[in-house]
C-alpha cells in the first residue's frame, strides 16, 4: 500500500475492476455450485454463502460484513486495524 495512497475501489481503474471482476460470480455458472446471499448482523454488504452439490463450501464476505465475521469469532479487530 502506498502511504497517503487511495484504495482501489476509489480509483477509476478499481471501480471498473471491482464492476467487472466478482470472485462469487464467477460460480453462477458452474455446474454445480449455487450462491445464497445472506444477511450478517447490521452490516449493509453483501455476503454469499458458496454451495458444490449442495454442501457448503464457503462463506464470502464484502467489505463491512468481514469485521461481523471477526467479531461473531470472538476476535477484537478493532484493537489491530482502524474502522472502515
Amino acid at each position: 500500500m502506498i502511504k497517503g495512497g487511495k484504495g482501489g475501489e476509489k480509483t477509476i481503474t478499481g471501480l471498473h475492476f471491482e464492476k467487472n471482476v466478482s470472485f462469487i460470480a464467477k460460480f453462477k455458472n458452474i455446474n454445480g455450485y449455487s450462491i445464497k446471499e445472506i444477511k450478517r448482523g447490521k452490516s449493509k454488504s453483501k455476503s454469499h454463502e458458496l454451495y458444490y452439490e449442495k454442501n457448503l463450501v464457503a462463506e464470502v464476505y464484502q467489505k463491512d460484513s468481514f469485521y461481523w465475521l471477526l467479531e461473531n469469532k470472538g476476535v477484537h479487530w478493532k484493537d489491530y486495524i482502524v474502522a472502515p
